[in-house]
């Protein structure tokens, strides 16, 4: 059997495990989830901004208690609010030094609190995606250490209008799993995605992981997919036929040289078999973050760079491509300052463009801090606006 062994390895390759998240609203505008030190008092809490089309703010809101909290995921909820999650350290069931709960906010459509509710054990549990539900209800995923068969798994609670936990399950192997992201698919179950050093036949490398389960959380399949080094899943979405596409970062597939990372993606069908595989990036570190498929069949992946940047140096750009539905290269861009810019997170556009999400240390503020950033492109990649988005301390979106 093998060892608990690799942890350290794989959490710095899982760092960013999951971002922070935009997503177009129902009026046009936007709203878009981080953490803030700025509007608190010494520790961090979810921010939240909710923008106009033209990305102007709309109305600031910031969600915590008296330690650390960090907003990860939001989204549109059917009435025009939102459900927001991340994880806390201000409210937990546990009472060890450094340890998280999961924690959900429900919140109207200007943004007060309609309930908060923590999720966890007696460890560190932390959510980084949360998804409305046919039913009215909500998934919650992320990585638990108080549940687990070995190190950490990936951890999903199935909860009601309320919060209300409906069931919950641990989903792994004897080592390290974590979930970055979770959607409701077709059929009303659910398609959870992530890391796993478990499922890869070797020690000290990291495959994608993906669990198919009915709509009681009961698993239908597991499939790992990589090759001989790490690879991390940031990202899944279910295409038009039912099947899916996943994307995150190699190492295992790259352009440069030993050490380097590509942004990966992997075609699916509706079983989770692989129809096809595609590594994009240059000679330096590049990793998807956020995938869409686009009208035409094809997708948009994003997320950052050192390959292809304006500053000197291995400072991060954003960085977009647009593929055909075979995975071949359409066009790419790459989009920041001299500084640091790390997308997190992308949307489409009802205009067929798109928006982009991360953090910046190129516009900011602030003096030598982090900001929000959004770009907003039109179809064809180029640029129409871009806002930061914070004060004078730290505003971001990932660790």
């Amino acid at each position: 059997m093998r060892t608990l062994t690799g942890c350290f390895v794989f959490a710095l390759l899982a760092v960013l495990c999951a971002g922070a998240a935009i997503q177009q609203t129902i009026d046009g505008g936007y709203v878009v989830i981080g953490t803030t030190q700025t509007y608190t008092e010494d520790v961090c809490d979810f921010l939240v901004y909710k923008l106009n089309g033209a990305g102007v703010k709309v109305w600031r809101k910031n969600y915590g208690g008296d330690d650390g909290d960090d907003g990860r995921f939001i989204r549109q909820t059917a009435d025009g609010g939102y459900i927001a999650a991340g994880f806390t350290m201000s409210y937990i069931h546990g009472n060890l030094p450094w340890r998280h709960d999961m924690l959900v906010y429900r919140l109207d459509s200007a943004g007060n609190k309609l309930w908060r509710k923590n999720y966890g054990g007696e460890e560190r549990d932390k959510a980084f995606c949360v998804q409305p539900t046919s039913d009215g209800g909500y998934i919650l995923a992320g990585t638990t250490e108080s549940y687990t068969h070995g190190a950490e798994d990936m951890l999903v609670y199935k909860l009601d209008a309320a919060g209300n936990k409906q069931w919950r399950k641990n989903l792994g192997g004897g080592d390290s799993e974590d979930a970055s992201y979770v959607i409701q698919t077709g059929d009303g179950g659910y398609l959870v995605c992530g890391s796993t050093m478990w499922y890869t036949g070797t020690d000290f490398t990291a495959d994608f992981l993906l669990y198919k389960l009915d709509a009681a959380g009961s698993k239908q399949w597991r499939k790992n997919f990589g090759g001989p080094d790490h690879e991390h899943a940031y990202c899944v979405q279910q295409t038009a036929d039912g099947g899916y596409v996943v994307v995150g970062g190699s190492k295992s597939y790259v352009h440069g040289g030993d050490g380097d990372l590509d942004m990966l993606i992997y075609r699916l069908n509706a079983a989770g078999d692989k129809l096809w595989r595609k590594n994009y990036g240059g000679v330096e570190g590049d990793q998807a973050r956020a995938v869409r498929q686009t009208a035409d069949g094809g997708f948009l992946i994003a997320g950052d760079t050192c390959s292809y940047v304006h500053g000197p140096g291995k400072d991060f750009d954003f960085l977009v491509y647009r593929l055909d539905g075979a995975g071949n290269k359409l066009w790419r861009k790459n989009l920041g300052g001299a500084a640091y810019d790390q997308c997190a997170d992308m949307d489409l556009t009802a205009d067929g463009g798109l928006v982009l999400f991360g953090d910046t240390s190129s516009y900011t503020h602030g003096s030598g801090d982090k900001d929000f950033l959004v770009y907003k492109l039109d179809g064809t990649g180029s640029k129409l606006w871009r806002r930061n988005l914070g004060g004078e301390e730290d505003d971001y979106t990932s660790d």
